[in-house]
């Protein structure tokens, strides 16, 4: 079963890095989740609030990485 957990800043980059180096880490972000199952870290989101000026009015959230090891499922879940 796939759970949801906290993470650090640090793991949730670490974790991106690891799987798709093609992207740069997430210096700030609003709050990041990750999916485990059995113990073992298959996927994580990190939100932060919008790039584009027009849509930042405080209260809008894009997800800025979405990130799994492949895991089947896992990508539904955290979104």
């Amino acid at each position: 079963m796939i759970r949801a957990i906290p993470l650090e800043l640090r793991q949730a980059n670490e974790f991106v890095e690891r799987l798709h180096r093609h992207h740069d880490p997430v210096h700030r972000d609003k709050f990041r989740v990750g999916a485990e199952i059995d113990g073992k870290l298959v996927g994580v989101v990190q939100v932060a609030r919008p790039v584009s000026r027009m849509l930042d009015d405080g209260k809008t959230v894009e997800v800025v990485r979405l990130c799994t090891d492949g895991t089947k499922d896992v990508c539904s879940f955290l979104y």
